[in-house]
């Protein structure tokens, strides 16, 4: 047997071996389109006969292929990788599968032959969810079915989270568990369960309790996605540095198991990464337009002659925005019926000041985003006809409403900004609600913030709202509660701990960079971060060439778009946006003098509704003389994330003083959207505009 072993694991057969998930699709293929033949032929043995007559040759290369698949099969299992207990179910039902289909051919006139057939048939399936278990985990054939996100839902709250079995094995679970498992332990190592994590595997321990830094895991995890070590391997969705950074306190804490994260030391930092995590779940929780016909263009005549406005949310969108603001006159039933006919249609709707003593239409809106009820009769009991799952924003100004309704306001999971000054709410519901909350922008009117005090302080802004500069200037931030310190930081991920407290309330702006402020008070929660790009550009454009020139969807200004000092906004479609859809796109800078140059900054547009994705990675050149460039930089792009908002960004890529008049900048898109998207396979699309050189 030992003779045997050593064959089989020889580097020749395991090569051999690794063909198997090539070969094993073949068999498939060949057993299924046979039986389809089979069973046309059978059911019209006149038109359709000629199929039969193929299926003998097809069940031959089904078993021969069959044959080979279980050779393959067997000798890949025999690498290590898999438990030889688990792999065992699978192993049988691929040999049973070729003894089948074997016998199948040789019965072939036989009144058994079609029960057989189908017999045949079902076991390439059983075979088939078999082997899919083993490379991707129990479960997996059922997991698109299941609920996503019940497990974090439910253990949102951190005072029900232990460390281990509610933030680490979650982890794991979504990024390592589908090749580290039980019955899959490549490399002898299963990610499974704790004491599994502890034993490691064939290379040694991957965590090391007390010293992240020289834990395996957290090496692998840290890499460039290009290297051959990093982990999770290249194509598969990578770990974000919040993660990571769990993963690190975890091990440097000594690997707890059961400690409840309410009771975790806050100085190490975990307690704060989970509850941006959670206030990132709920702010994430972001509605898809459902998808709906275009409303009949006589229905929004007659919305409009009633009194209404009804327009597009956007260009080519069916989705309406429909109004009746303000108007004096009671809203008769005959014009909610109109409304009603819309229902599907209406996503966002504004009838604040309008006279309404019949609430119960709110129930037909059910794809409502976002509802402005101001200044109405709504009472507690009306709010309860809502049943809309997507509501972002809802104003309940100078309503009737009290704390009766904040269960209702509770339960809507992806509300963002809430209106709801001057009702029955009481400052004290008030906090309760924001500190469920937190992510929740809650707005009373303008000069009772006093009102909200022991909730969040609202967010600092400057007093100047400036982008681009020349020169160093001073920025003056201010705040609608007084009082305040502000603290700043250059660093969005540095711990918040870590920031500056500034001297007095004015920022002097030397650089470009990403400018990162909060406020503080005694007796309140902290304001949300403001964050403000600036942009020293120090050298400006003599010329700007683009190859090739943008869509004809989305030119913007062509070359001018790109020295205007217009960032634009996140609306896509604002004209100030070069598009460029599936494709690449250089741009060549021309500076008035050879000068050193220390930082180039390309502002894009994210917008995975639209298909707007991050390039995949941006390299610059440089020249003297326009005609001999040489490389000065790459930067690769990180992969888009179903989480990334909808927001411009600026990529950076920093200089040390190289010297140059000319600059090319070779964007690479994306190519196609990713796996994850609706539109996977489709071409995506890479929008920029400004490119500021300091």
């Amino acid at each position: 047997m030992a003779e045997i072993s050593s064959i089989v694991t020889h580097p020749f057969f395991q090569f051999l071996g690794r063909f198997h998930p090539l070969i094993v699709h073949l068999p498939i293929g060949f057993l299924i389109i046979a039986y389809i033949m089979e069973m046309v032929g059978h059911f019209d043995s006149g038109k359709n006969r000629h199929f039969r007559q193929a299926v003998p040759f097809i069940l031959v290369a089904g078993f021969i292929c069959s044959v080979l698949a279980a050779i393959t099969g067997f000798l890949l299992s025999r690498g290590g990788g898999y438990e030889l207990e688990a792999i065992s179910s699978h192993q049988w039902s691929g040999i049973s599968t070729a003894l089948l289909t074997l016998i199948t051919f040789i019965l072939r006139q036989k009144k058994t032959y079609l029960p057989l057939f189908t017999i045949t048939v079902i076991s390439v399936f059983v075979s088939g969810h078999l082997g899919g278990e083993l490379t991707h985990g129990k479960g997996f054939i059922t997991q698109g079915l299941v609920k996503k996100g019940n497990k974090s839902e439910e253990k949102i709250y951190m005072a029900e989270m232990a460390v281990y079995p509610d933030v680490i094995s979650p982890i794991l679970e979504a990024n390592c568990q589908s090749c580290h498992n039980e019955a899959k332990a490549n490399n002898q190592l299963n990610l499974q369960n704790y004491d599994a994590i502890l034993k490691g595997g064939i290379s040694g321990l991957v965590v090391e309790a007390g010293n992240a830094s020289t834990s395996e895991i957290i090496r692998r995890v840290s890499l460039p996605e290009e290297d051959d070590d990093a982990m999770p391997p290249e194509g598969k969705k990578r770990l974000d540095p919040d993660e990571i950074e769990l993963l690190k306190i975890w091990i440097n804490s000594g690997l707890p198991k059961d400690i409840m994260v309410a009771d975790f030391d806050p100085a190490k930092g975990m307690i704060e990464i989970i509850r941006k995590i959670n206030v990132r779940k709920l702010a994430n929780a972001k509605p898809v337009f459902v998808d709906v016909p275009e409303a009949s263009p006589k229905r929004i005549e007659q919305l409009i002659q009633a009194g209404f406005s009804a327009l597009p949310i956007a260009k080519d969108y069916p989705q309406l925005q429909v109004s009746y603001f303000n108007r004096q006159d009671i809203l008769s039933q005959k014009k909610v019926n109109l409304l009603k006919s819309v229902a599907n249609q209406v996503v966002w709707l504004d009838i604040s000041g309008a006279n309404i003593t019949d609430w119960r239409f709110l129930s037909v809106l059910k794809n409502l985003v976002r509802l402005h009820l101001k200044n109405t009769s709504v009472s507690d009991d009306d709010l309860q006809y809502l049943r809309t799952d997507n509501l972002e924003h809802l104003n309940l100004f100078n309503t009737n409403v009290t704390q009766r309704s904040l269960e209702k306001i509770s339960s809507l999971k992806k509300l963002k900004t809430l209106s709801i000054g001057e009702t029955g709410i009481t400052t004290e519901n008030l906090i309760a609600l924001k500190n469920a909350r937190p992510n929740l922008s809650v707005n009373i009117g303008d000069k009772k913030e006093f009102l909200l005090k022991g909730a969040e302080l609202p967010m600092p802004s400057f007093d100047l709202n400036m982008i681009f500069f020349d020169q160093p200037t001073p920025l003056k931030l201010n705040s609608s509660i007084v009082g305040v310190d502000y603290y700043y930081s250059f660093d969005a991920s540095e711990l918040k701990e870590n920031w500056k407290k500034l001297d007095g309330n004015t920022i002097t702006i030397d650089r470009s960079t990403e400018v990162n402020v909060f406020s503080k008070k005694d007796g309140w929660q902290t304001s949300r971060v403001f964050r403000h790009h600036v942009f020293y550009q120090t050298h400006k454009l003599k010329d700007v060439k683009l190859s090739p020139d943008p869509s004809e969807k989305y030119p913007g200004k062509g070359a001018a778009s790109v020295n205007d000092n217009n960032l634009g906004s996140i609306r896509f479609d604002d004209g100030t946006w070069l598009g460029y859809e599936g494709e690449n796109a250089e741009i060549t800078l021309e500076l008035n003098d050879e000068t050193a140059v220390n930082k180039i900054s390309l502002n894009i547009l994210v917008d995975n509704d639209y298909w707007i994705f991050p390039p995949k990675k941006v390299g610059l050149l440089a020249s003297n003389d326009g005609q001999n460039y040489k490389r000065i930089a790459k930067e690769l792009q990180p992969e888009p994330q179903p989480t990334d908002e909808n927001s411009m960004k600026t990529i950076d890529i920093d200089l040390s003083g190289e010297t140059a008049r000319f600059l090319k900048l070779e964007i690479a898109n994306r190519g196609l959207c990713p796996d994850w998207h609706p539109g996977k396979g489709k071409k995506a699309w890479f929008f920029f505009n400004e490119v500021i050189v300091e």
